[in-house]
């Protein structure tokens, strides 16, 4: 099913998306024609989301950031939080592990290869002693994805009176 219309505040309509990587092309890249940079930050994302894959990675990524609105041409990176079980993550190889933490969970190393800015929620199982905060990193997460920013030359702020923006859902693979 295609991504919905965005609003007249130019935000994907409230709620989780789901999307393949079709459905994102298809909103966030092909009708910005003169941007310099959604077409790079695009590809970026697909290499992403194929070396998880290769690695061994099952899970869901929700995408925000001003990639996922109209308030930028040229958004500067893709904002990606990375929902994965940890019975997933202990399914990956000692020999890929250091390298899926390190594509899950350092923004600045996935930011300068992928152009994604990627951040880690580990789903823990019922019992564990950190599974009782993985619906509070979760609300986190929404919150803050759910925010429109407005853009200036130095900074972003929140600007909630934009309304309320959806978030992107994919699975991965």
């Amino acid at each position: 099913m295609p991504l919905p219309a965005f609003t007249e505040e130019g935000l994907l309509p409230q709620g989780i998306h789901p999307a393949t990587e079709e459905d994102v092309a298809l909103l966030l890249v092909d009708p910005f024609i003169s941007s310099r940079t959604r077409a790079t930050l695009y590809n970026g994302l697909c290499r992403y989301r194929r070396d998880l894959t290769v690695l061994g990675l099952l899970g869901i990524q929700w995408v925000g950031g001003s990639f996922v609105d109209q308030s930028r041409e040229d958004p500067t990176d893709i904002d990606l939080v990375n929902i994965c079980e940890q019975h997933i993550l202990n399914r990956v190889s000692e020999r890929n592990r250091e390298r899926v933490l390190d594509l899950l969970g350092n923004a600045s190393s996935t930011i300068e290869q992928y152009h994604c800015h990627s951040f880690i929620v580990v789903q823990y199982p019922a019992g564990h002693p950190m599974a009782e905060g993985f619906d509070a990193r979760m609300r986190y997460w929404l919150a803050w994805f759910s925010t429109p920013q407005r853009y200036t030359v130095s900074s972003k702020v929140p600007a909630p009176e934009r309304g309320v923006k959806g978030i992107i859902s994919m699975t991965l693979p």
